[in-house]
């Protein structure tokens, strides 16, 4: 898990590429949603080094790194996430992606977790479907249905990065 200390500019590129006008319908959370998921994105985007929202495919993937379509889920904390963490994606709409990559924001939006990563095949084979209106033993309950899996699921973030450092060294980004 990597820890990453949120700045102004970044908070000011999330409000840039969440505004509503530009990516209509992000979900069913409202603006708030929006702002948050686009705040992970840029946490994401910038530790990957590349751009969020680079694409026409803003509701199948937020960025492509390494010749992959990453989506990037954001969940607002009230405390650091730990290995029996949720990391969710609503089931209401069947995104193409190749990786998803798992954020948890501290509510008052000064830090932020990469959480981990996980590739689409493995996500949907570890994740456990969650109906909308189910509680959870900390008393959380679920407003929609949901896939999924815990921190403990994902590949660390670093190990990504390592990865990708090894292939493209050996030129073998193909790989990825």
């Amino acid at each position: 898990m990597k820890e990453i200390l949120i700045t102004n500019d970044m908070k000011k590129r999330a409000k840039l590429i969440s505004n509503p006008d530009l990516i209509l319908n992000q979900n069913k959370t409202g603006s708030r949603a929006g702002y948050i998921g686009a705040l992970g994105e840029i946490v994401v985007a910038d530790y990957l080094g590349v751009k969020p929202h680079n694409n026409d495919e803003v509701y199948n993937y937020d960025m492509v790194w390494n010749n992959n379509n990453v989506e990037v889920k954001t969940m607002n904390l009230y405390y650091p996430p730990k290995e029996g963490t949720d990391c969710c994606t609503t089931t209401y709409y069947d995104q193409k992606c190749d990786m998803y990559f798992f954020v948890g924001l501290l509510n008052d939006k000064s830090k932020a977790w990469i959480e981990g990563y996980i590739y689409s095949k493995d996500f949907f084979k570890k994740a456990n479907y969650i109906k909308k209106g189910t509680t959870r033993n900390d008393g959380f309950t679920y407003k929609w249905d949901n896939w999924v899996v815990k921190v403990k699921d994902l590949y660390p973030v670093d190990k990504a990065l390592s990865k990708d450092k090894l292939c493209m060294t050996f030129g073998l980004d193909k790989f990825l």
